[in-house]
């Protein structure tokens, strides 16, 4: 007897959905967003994924396997597939305590050997069963335990994946935007000066993919609210801000003077900063609480966006290194040498004294995932607006970290 061979259904979510394509380098951002919150908790689930080329994802696979997921693999030659019905399509699928997501592409769906592929995504959302029971008939493992177990959300949170669907493609579009041609490449390196145009693109480069991987971490977390709350506008304003910000450093690319001074009133600045930045005490399973002085009315010359980055970063890093329990302070000042200040302080473990040194050192980091850019482009960033960041002191009683800058005349 025959064997008929099965509809390739996960094709046909895509189609239905009736998106843009979306770009390689896209793909692989958007399914390390999906996956890498799932390193970062202690919630139970399941991962699923079909991947043709792991380039990008290979390392955050591994790290994969010490999580408190399981993870199973349904490329191509699988022990888990009945029958390669899927052909070039690809998926990750996330089911945890905390949340659920689906994203599936094809890159057939727009040509032969392309480099863009048609997408379908899903965030916590009843409709994951649709894809999760496809996945589900043509696996030679039982996956109901994990659906009952990790049960997708009740709702259909239709005006949340229509928003996310515009911020995929937005990003996607932005990125294409500010590209580098091979042919541009080329021309960069035929005289000395190019070649140190080049240098400084990929140190831009660096800090564009710092800077959003922050910000679309911010959106990533909210729409963890979301989910419990939708349609509350005050996290949809702070939303649509990280996004924004996220736009304005991919756009960076394009220019290599980017800087953009202009009078900004720094208790404004730092007012923005805390909100967003309060998605991480908010979400976090430490007990953490912030504590904000910013009563100092004064005016600085500040790139508003990127200030404010430097702080949601450094907020972040204090929220890191409190291990259960402990407290961010936010205090404005005038520090000893006129200046206006921002001071941000966290109750966690100390810095060691031999690294102190070196925390602002490209490539040095003291967390273990950590990518040792962050305080190395905030300095950078700071000394740009011609201010300073310094590391303050570090013992039991806390660590205090320096934003200093000259007040408008």
């Amino acid at each position: 007897m025959v064997a008929i061979k099965k509809h390739n259904s996960l094709k046909d979510l895509i189609y239905l959905q009736e998106n843009k394509t979306l770009q390689k380098q896209t793909i692989i951002g958007i399914a390390r967003t999906m996956l890498e919150p799932v390193l970062d908790t202690p919630a139970a689930g399941v991962v699923l994924y079909r991947l043709n080329d792991r380039t990008g994802l290979e390392s955050l696979l591994k790290r994969l396997e010490f999580a408190n997921v399981n993870v199973f693999d349904f490329s191509k030659g699988s022990q888990y597939l009945k029958q390669d019905i899927w052909e070039n399509t690809e998926f990750v699928y996330v089911l945890t305590e905390r949340f659920g997501a689906s994203f599936i592409w094809d890159y057939d769906l727009v040509a032969p050997n392309s480099d863009r592929a048609g997408y379908y995504i899903l965030y916590n959302s009843r409709d994951l069963c649709v894809s999760f029971d496809y996945i589900k008939e043509n696996s030679t493992k039982s996956l109901q335990y994990y659906q009952d177990t990790y049960k997708p959300d009740r709702r259909d949170n239709v005006l949340m994946n229509l928003s996310l669907r515009k911020v995929v493609d937005m990003l996607n579009d932005i990125n294409q935007d500010v590209m580098i041609s091979s042919l541009e490449q080329d021309d960069l390196v035929k005289s000395d000066e190019s070649l140190r145009q080049l240098d400084f693109i990929t140190k831009k480069s660096n800090y564009v993919a710092h800077e959003l991987k922050n910000q679309l971490s911010i959106i990533d977390l909210y729409i963890d609210i979301l989910q419990k709350n939708i349609g509350e506008n005050t996290q949809l304003k702070t939303m649509k801000k990280a996004v924004k910000m996220a736009n304005n450093s991919l756009i960076d690319l394009k220019s290599i003077k980017n800087v953009s001074l202009k009078d900004c009133e720094l208790n404004e600045l730092v007012k923005e900063a805390c909100e967003l930045a309060n998605v991480y005490t908010q979400t976090s399973e430490k007990e953490l609480k912030l504590e904000v002085e910013n009563e100092l009315l004064v005016t600085i010359q500040a790139d508003y966006d990127k200030f404010i980055g430097v702080l949601v970063n450094l907020i972040k890093n204090a929220a890191e290194a409190i291990e259960e329990k402990g407290v961010i302070r936010i205090k404005t000042a005038i520090n000893e040498n006129g200046n206006a200040a921002v001071i941000v302080e966290n109750t966690g473990k100390p810095i060691s004294i031999d690294r102190r040194e070196q925390i602002f050192n490209e490539g040095f980091s003291t967390k273990e995932k950590g990518s040792g850019l962050g305080l190395f482009i905030s300095k950078k960033t700071i000394e740009e607006q011609k201010g300073h960041l310094r590391l303050i002191k570090s013992d039991m009683d806390s660590t205090q970290f320096e934003i200093s800058v000259p007040m408008s005349l």
